[in-house]
């Protein structure tokens, strides 16, 4: 039966992009803040990579931009334009917002990609966002937040999103050590399946899924 419900809700043959496109089509149309959750920072990284791509931000642009928060584990530096989404990594200003694990679009670049404005979903409080130093390491506490691991999303409040299990699978029903136990009609041979959903926002829980899509990785 869960199998059959996963079937029913497949894109074949999407590629990176137009599965990036599809979830900015869903913001869109539902309001609902779109987060991609995967299983390794890899894969965070790569679709935070698609998005910027779509966004019209290539590779030789992304590497003028600033050193994002190295325990945020992505290797992609920051571009401060509006629009663009980021997460944050540190707590500076818990009365504002400014902690570890929110969430927001870039409002105004104040001094490059150095210095900008968040403005914070949920909440729309702006906050000023701009180099740190530790380790003699100059960056920005913050990363690209388009996705995330799952691990990294435990205990957050996720309205909508996409789920790509983009690691080898494990014997079937056997738990993954990088997230959650991984239901038997999700496994596939070689990488795991993308997952669309809509949940309530305190519960996304597989069997509280109301829309999933599953695109093709070639």
């Amino acid at each position: 039966m869960l199998a059959e419900y996963f079937a029913e809700r497949q894109w074949r043959g999407v590629s990176l992009e137009d599965a990036v496109r599809r979830g900015n089509d869903l913001e869109q149309t539902t309001g609902q803040v779109f987060t991609w959750l995967t299983s390794t920072n890899a894969g965070a990284a790569e679709i935070c990579s698609a998005a910027l791509r779509v966004a019209g931000i290539d590779e030789d642009e992304l590497s003028t931009g600033y050193l994002c928060d190295p325990a945020s584990k992505s290797p992609l530096r920051i571009l401060a334009r509006p629009g663009i989404k980021v997460r944050l990594t540190r707590n500076f200003d818990k009365q504002r917002g400014f902690v570890n694990g929110a969430t927001g679009t870039v409002c105004e670049s104040l001094r490059d990609n150095a210095v900008f404005t968040v403005k914070l979903y949920g909440t729309g409080n702006l906050v000023l966002v701009y180099p740190m130093e530790e380790d003699g390491m100059l960056f920005l506490p913050c990363c690209y937040g388009y996705a995330t691991t799952i691990r990294r999303a435990q205990g957050a409040s996720l309205s909508s999103g996409c789920i790509w299990f983009n690691q080898k699978r494990h014997a079937a029903g056997a738990p993954n050590r990088r997230g959650p136990r991984v239901p038997r009609p999700l496994l596939s041979k070689g990488h795991l399946p993308w997952t669309v959903f809509h949940a309530d926002p305190d519960c996304w829980r597989f069997r509280r899924f109301t829309q999933i899509m599953v695109p093709e990785r070639k």
